[in-house]
């Protein structure tokens, strides 16, 4: 558990932040309900011919007055959640900096830069990510899926209710089987992006090196640089059309 306490540490900081924004992502689920009831309405009197202009005017501007209030919830609950989730990294960044100041020249003989700048960027990114849009996914998740079930269990059909929900075991399958498979290409692109940085910082270090020497000829270090970053690029796109399949 140590090694979240500088995340949990920050997240409390903000817990109050945190709680007003998935209280506002509630509301706007509920809010975003209210226009496909409105929409089944006018069409139920359609259907019946007992539609009018005037009420027909007045749902318009009720889901208006609906998504404006929408519109409002979502800029702060984005201020307050995402904004939350990006300080944190940069204090997650920062504290990262302190350290590595304090820590003596052995430090850096074990441990590559490559890889330490890879813990720097890339994985932070994943920590803003998972406290920003990840608790939002969440709440979506949970509130609007037990919104909609309770819905159309009480308002249309509970059968219909059933047969709808059928998917979900499926898809709770897949989850599970490309969980660790976007956790392992996430590593690997990690490791490739740290293997580029090192290859740049070892040629840069070493440049006078390279030239009074010529020990590698320009070609070569072009070449190899081309490589590692084409790597990179293969893994990221590996990395990307899983998540999208996730």
């Amino acid at each position: 558990m140590s090694t979240y306490r500088h995340i949990t540490d920050l997240v409390k900081q903000n817990s109050l932040k945190y709680v007003i924004g998935v209280l506002l992502l509630t509301a706007i689920a509920g809010l975003r309900l209210i226009a496909p009831w409105i929409i089944g309405v006018l069409i139920d009197q359609i259907v019946a011919k007992t539609l009018t202009l005037d009420f027909t005017i007045s749902m318009m501007l009720l889901i208006f007055g609906v998504e404006v209030i929408i519109f409002i919830f979502r800029f702060f609950w984005r201020k307050l959640i995402a904004g939350s989730a990006r300080y944190i990294e940069t204090a997650l960044r920062e504290k990262l900096f302190i350290q590595l100041e304090k820590l003596g020249a052995n430090f850096y003989i074990e441990n590559k830069t490559g890889d330490l700048m890879a813990r720097a960027t890339n994985d932070l990114k994943a920590v803003r990510r998972a406290l920003g849009m990840g608790v939002v996914m969440i709440t979506d998740a949970i509130v609007i899926t037990l919104m909609t079930i309770g819905i159309m269990a009480y308002k249309i059909s509970p059968n219909l209710t059933f047969y709808a929900l059928i998917p979900l075991p499926i898809m709770a399958l897949i989850i599970t089987i490309f969980g660790p498979v976007v956790q392992r290409r996430f590593k690997r692109v990690n490791e490739a992006f740290s293997n580029l940085s090192e290859r740049v910082r070892e040629t840069f270090s070493g440049i006078r090196i390279i030239k009074t020497f010529v020990r590698f000829p320009a070609d070569s270090i072009r070449r190899r640089f081309d490589l590692g970053n084409r790597h990179l690029l293969w893994r990221q796109q590996r990395l990307t059309r899983s998540a999208f399949t996730w």
